[in-house]
Order: C-alpha cells, then sequence, then structure tokens
C-alpha cells in the first residue's frame, strides 16, 4: 500500500470515527428529548390537584434546604466567634493591678544571720553569742522585724540581741531599720538603727 492509500485510509478512518460520534451525541440528545417529553406528557396529565400537591412538596423541600443552610451558617459563625481571642478590658475599665506580696523581711534577716555567722541554726552558735536563744524572726513592716528569744532577758541583753541582729545584717539586708526583740516575758524591746553606734563597714 503506498503512502497516499495508507493517507486516504487513515482520513477516511478519521472520518468515521467523527461520524460515529456524532451519531452517538444524536443519540443522547434524542433519548434526552423523549425523556423530557414523557415527563411533560406525564406532568399534564396530572390532574390540578395532582400538580398542585407536586408544588407543595416542591415548596417544602426549598424551605427544608434553606432552614439547613441557615443552621450551617449560624455554627460557623459560632465557631468564629469561640475562636475569636478574648478581648483584656482590665485596662479599660480602669481596674488596679494586683498588688504583689511584699518580701518576707523576717526570713531575709533570719538567713542573713545564719549565713554571717556560717551556722543552719542559732542552736549551732555559742552559748555566749547574742543569737543563740533566737527561736524564730517574724516581719513587722517594710523595715522592722519581731526577734523572738526563748529565755527571760534583760533591757540590757535585749539591745544588745537587736544591735548585734543590725550589724550582722545591715549589707544584706539595709531595709532592716528596726528590730523589736521580744523574751519570754512577752515584753518588747524597740532597737532602732540610728541609735546604734558605728555600723560595720559596708553597711
Amino acid at each position: 500500500m503506498s503512502r497516499r492509500e495508507r493517507k486516504a485510509l487513515k482520513n477516511l478512518q478519521a472520518q468515521q470515527a467523527a461520524q460515529a460520534k456524532f451519531d452517538a451525541e444524536q443519540a443522547k440528545k434524542a433519548e434526552k428529548q423523549a425523556k423530557q417529553q414523557a415527563a411533560q406528557a406525564a406532568w399534564e396529565a396530572k390532574s390540578p390537584e395532582e400538580k398542585k400537591q407536586t408544588y407543595k412538596v416542591m415548596a417544602a423541600v426549598a424551605v427544608v434546604v434553606v432552614v439547613l443552610f441557615g443552621i450551617m451558617a449560624a455554627c460557623n459563625s459560632g465557631d468564629d466567634d469561640k475562636a475569636a481571642p478574648a478581648t483584656d478590658t482590665t485596662a479599660e475599665l480602669g481596674e488596679p493591678p494586683v498588688e504583689t506580696s511584699a518580701s518576707d523581711l523576717g526570713a531575709e534577716v533570719e538567713a542573713a544571720l545564719l549565713n554571717a555567722n556560717g551556722v543552719t541554726s542559732f542552736t549551732e552558735l555559742r552559748p555566749t553569742s547574742p543569737g543563740w536563744g533566737i527561736t524564730s524572726i517574724d516581719t513587722m513592716g517594710d523595715d522592722t522585724v519581731r526577734v523572738h528569744v526563748q529565755e527571760l532577758m534583760s533591757e540590757s541583753a535585749k539591745k544588745k540581741t537587736g544591735s548585734w541582729t543590725m550589724k550582722m545584717t545591715c549589707s544584706e539586708v539595709p531595709a532592716l531599720d528596726t528590730v523589736v526583740v521580744r523574751d519570754i516575758s512577752g515584753i518588747d524591746t524597740n532597737v532602732f538603727k540610728f541609735n546604734i553606734g558605728p555600723m560595720p563597714n559596708g553597711c
């Protein structure tokens, strides 16, 4: 078979394929038209009451679809609201900031005393030390602590313990200004920084 004959054969096959495709499309169109005509005929054959009932069903379906879309939209909107970050209105309302608790001055003084003497407890001090009988130190204010001593003391001994406490901690706890010494009698003796003699270097 020559080249011309092969080319002619290909063209013929292409034409046949195109014709077959066209015929198939026409058959589909004819089938679709036949179905539409049958549906139209069936619709026209219905009585007015049947047509009215059909309209009602279609309207009900449309309402259901609209309601479903509305519910879905509302759900999506609710999710967006939940995802939105909450606005901090504290600044707008002018509410006062939360106050932080003051530092425990008594604990600071106690730690400074133990550290200065190289011990972990006042009972480790020598009995002759002014701090040997101390059992606890409480915070009374921003610059005042109360030293509890588990023994009966004279006024001068209380002042000595207060001065010793002030001098031993002045470099680490500069805020300390007043030491209240209480012995087992329950009577307090106040020792003020300005009444104490020369303070150690660094105070």
